[in-house]
């Protein structure tokens, strides 16, 4: 008797978190889904130059960018 009840118990306990953890699992492919979605539209678009003022990020993300510049091996890239 002792055991049904805790079996039961534990049932209840479990199976709403199950389900919640399989609709976070929905959520989260669905999220995914879509952001996959803009990367693909966005990185099919045509380049476009970089700014040289600061842009929005959004504007630029997933965004392929065109970069002109040097490269001085006088300074270090790091300091």
């Amino acid at each position: 008797m002792r055991v049904a009840i805790l079996g039961g118990l534990l049932q209840l306990l479990l199976i709403p978190a199950f389900v919640s953890l399989g609709l976070w699992q929905w959520h989260k492919a669905e999220s995914k889904t879509a952001l996959q979605t803009s990367l693909d539209t966005r990185s099919q678009d045509a380049a476009i130059a970089m700014p040289t003022t600061p842009a929005d990020i959004e504007t630029l993300r997933h965004r392929r960018v065109i970069l002109r510049g040097h490269f001085d091996a006088s300074k270090p890239a790091t300091t």
